[in-house]
């Protein structure tokens, strides 16, 4: 239970901080949550999105990043179609120098550099404001004693979705197959729509690729 707990805490500063620039005065327009939204989804048929982060953010890049979308040890093709990354209370030397190592660009990677200590401006579509580190409440006891830390979460879609959104899928099918129920007021027609709206997010991701044709099953 106080993994959950700890893990739902983090998981919400997260979506808190990825979503700040909509909440956030930018240089080139607001960007609210459905401009952010079509950036992530400028293919038109990528809709379902990753979230990724550290917090507090130190150490290595390579280790320092947590996924909390992808299926652990699941190998995929990882180039994301896009991405939209905040910092939080990071030096802009640090901030930039982390940026460089991902290897996406504009327009497909939209960057968001938030630091404490004063508001600068890094190129087209890469700004920062004055917003302070992502403060800590006093509910979260785990972590060490300060009032904020640096971090950084990110919004991505791309194929390393690929097993969850299959995952996803196949529970649904079994559901199906099983005659589970869902709940009052859910109908079979509406799981067999769903099943088939996953598949065509997991094909729309890469899926079957490879060479593999991927084994769906087919309704009873």
């Amino acid at each position: 239970m106080v993994g959950l707990t700890r893990g739902c805490r983090v998981m919400s500063m997260h979506v808190e901080s990825v979503t700040s620039p909509a909440r956030l005065r930018a240089p080139e327009g607001n960007r609210d949550l459905s401009s952010i939204c079509k950036h992530l989804n400028w293919r038109g048929d990528t809709r379902v999105a990753g979230i990724s982060g550290a917090m507090p953010l130190e150490g290595e890049w390579d280790t320092a990043i947590k996924s909390f979308s992808e299926v652990i040890d699941v190998p995929t093709r990882n180039t994301p179609f896009a991405q939209q990354a905040v910092f939080r209370g990071v030096p802009e030397e640090r901030a930039a120098a982390w940026l460089e190592k991902g290897s996406m660009r504009e327009p497909y990677l939209t960057k968001y550099v938030v630091i404490s200590h004063s508001a600068f401006s890094v190129t087209k579509r890469v700004y920062s404001t004055y917003v302070p580190p992502a403060p800590i409440p006093s509910s979260f006891p785990f972590f060490r004693p300060a009032p904020s830390v640096p971090t950084y979460s990110s919004l991505t879609t791309g194929p390393g979705l690929l097993p969850l959104v299959e995952n996803y899928a196949r529970v649904v099918d079994y559901a199906i197959k099983r005659g589970w129920e869902f709940g009052e007021g859910v109908q079979r027609d509406e799981l067999k729509e769903a099943k088939e709206g996953l598949w065509g997010v997991w094909g729309a991701y890469g899926g079957g690729e490879d060479g593999a044709e991927e084994e769906r099953g087919e309704d009873e």
